[in-house]
């Protein structure tokens, strides 16, 4: 995300919250550590909890992408998120001192109780968002009204080349009611194919994201959960060449209309309201740890199951928040005299290389 984009978000954030007045007690304090440090091991709901909360309303999805980290098949009703479960994920006392909860998945917009989740989570002064494919607001064209009123502010879309037809006609009327933040995950195959074609389809996703008025695009390098690390997927630093010949492409194509941001980027077009963020090829042998999102991030399922990052999603085997797994990773994390963790081998997060600034 653009430096322009970022600060327009977060100021619609503080803008509906009361600037801070309404976060729950300690939520401003948890931000500021979170962007300012010092990190610790350990975390403490008083001093060190994550500001951003991903809660998985749902394992169901009506999409079947092969990078996806939300797991393979399971008991899908035990994983569905009900006011009641919901009612004991907000009582926990790191979810309390959260700024932000975000509902993702699956596919949350299967979850028929979203509406009642959302309202329950603004109850308690949390801002709101979501993370969707989207393609529930064309059957159910209420639907986003329905959410807004009940409390989301901010929407993360993921487009793919599948749902990109149809979220053609969705995205006009959703970025008309809320701002839309879209996304899309770059894989090696799909980056490879497109230099045979000039980059059209990839260049046609920015179009499509630029003409339907979402507030920005970023471009996410495949991240397979559960530390795959072998993914044929990955685009690594060895991929370079092929990466940068497509944002070449992309700045050459859409010029001042967009706001380039992030890797090869230097130097870029600075004007525009739309940006478009190019995230870092995963380091073969990274030379920093900048990743901080177990810091800044928690995720957690309807069975109460903790995720210690944007790629290792709610599993029980971790054993908590504080358990020995999760200490071993931070702690890899700080000290980087310490072998990397083998959760974080071939992360394209490790050395900083974020999906957007938003944390």
């Amino acid at each position: 995300m653009s430096a322009q984009n970022g600060f327009k978000r977060y100021f619609n954030f503080l803008r509906q919250c009361g600037y801070g007045l309404t976060l729950p007690r300690g939520a401003v304090k948890n931000c500021l550590k979170a962007h300012f440090g010092p990190f610790e091991k350990n975390l403490d709901p008083r001093c060190c909890a994550p500001p951003l909360v991903f809660v998985y309303a749902t394992k169901r999805c009506n999409l079947n992408c092969s990078f996806c980290v939300r797991g393979g098949p399971v008991n899908e009703e035990a994983y569905e998120l009900t006011p009641q479960k919901f009612q004991t994920i907000l009582d926990n006392p790191y979810v309390r001192q959260s700024a932000f909860i975000c509902f993702n998945g699956g596919e949350p917009l299967l979850n028929a109780f979203l509406p009642e989740l959302t309202a329950m989570a603004k109850a308690r002064g949390h801002l709101v968002g979501l993370i969707t494919n989207g393609l529930r607001f064309g059957e159910q064209p209420e639907l986003a009204a329905t959410l807004i009123e009940a409390g989301i502010c901010d929407m993360q879309l993921s487009i793919y080349d599948e749902s990109k037809t149809r979220l053609a006609a969705i995205l006009p009327h959703l970025t008309a009611q809320i701002p839309v933040h879209a996304s899309y995950v770059l894989t090696r195959t799909k980056l490879c194919a497109e230099a045979e074609n000039d980059f059209h389809d990839l260049l046609d996703t920015v179009d499509l994201a630029l003409a339907s008025g979402c507030s920005s695009l970023k471009f996410n390098i495949c991240n397979p959960g559960d530390g795959e690390a072998d993914s044929p997927e990955i685009i690594r630093d060895e991929d370079s060449v092929l990466y940068l010949s497509f944002i070449k492409e992309a700045i050459t194509r859409f010029g001042d209309r967009i706001i380039f941001s992030g890797y090869g980027t230097s130097g870029a077009n600075k004007r525009g309201a739309f940006g478009v963020f190019f995230p870092g090829p995963t380091a073969s042998s990274p030379s920093q740890r900048k990743c901080r999102t177990p810091w800044t991030i928690l995720s957690v399922d309807a069975q109460g199951n903790y995720g210690l990052c944007c790629r290792l999603a709610p599993d029980a085997s971790f054993g908590g928040l504080n358990a020995p797994f999760a200490l071993s990773l931070r702690e890899s994390l700080i000290d980087d005299t310490k072998p990397v963790h083998p959760a974080c081998v071939n992360c394209s997060h490790l050395c900083g290389s974020f999906a957007s600034d938003f944390f």
